[in-house]
């Protein structure tokens, strides 16, 4: 019975040492409502899975934080991402479809983060805020906040962005 309990265990842990996981890397906050986008490091095992290593969907906060995924328009043009190197399964760097900006997920400190330059400098990147003007046909970009901490001392930063 005892060696029937050992190897229960050790099936038990060899399972959750395989399991998906997701962490969250940043999200992206709108003026226009209250809804997020989640941007997920998607790991097995401890490692960035092969397929979808890094999961975009919203968070619909007036429906009690119920997931939803995005639409191909959105996945297509605004959130969507496309994911150009990765070095191993421990790291990756992905391009925001919206405006190209790179993104790189890696671990740090024993935690999946996301870096990327904010005012010149890398940074971890921990939340986007994107201000638009509703009133037309097609919504129109005013401002973009990246917000996160500088690597080099951990000093909270941001850099506002305006559109040409």
């Amino acid at each position: 019975m005892r060696y029937l309990l050992i190897l229960l265990a050790s099936i038990t842990v060899l399972a959750a040492a395989g399991e998906r996981q997701q962490h969250r890397l940043f999200r992206i906050d709108r003026s226009k409502d209250a809804d997020i986008v989640v941007y997920d490091a998607v790991t097995e095992g401890g490692r960035l899975a092969e397929d979808d290593p890094v999961d975009v969907y919203w968070v619909l906060i007036k429906e009690q934080g119920r997931r939803d995924e995005l639409n191909w328009v959105e996945r297509w043009k605004g959130y969507g991402i496309d994911v150009e190197k990765r070095w191993g399964s421990d790291s990756l760097e992905f391009v925001m479809r919206a405006d190209g900006t790179k993104i790189r997920v890696t671990k740090r400190d024993g935690k999946w983060v996301a870096l990327t330059r904010i005012n010149n400098d890398i940074a971890r990147l921990e939340s986007i805020y994107v201000k638009t003007d509703e009133s037309g046909w097609f919504p129109s970009v005013l401002e973009v906040h990246m917000k996160g901490h500088r690597l080099s001392d951990n000093k909270r930063i941001v850099e506002i962005k305006k559109p040409d």
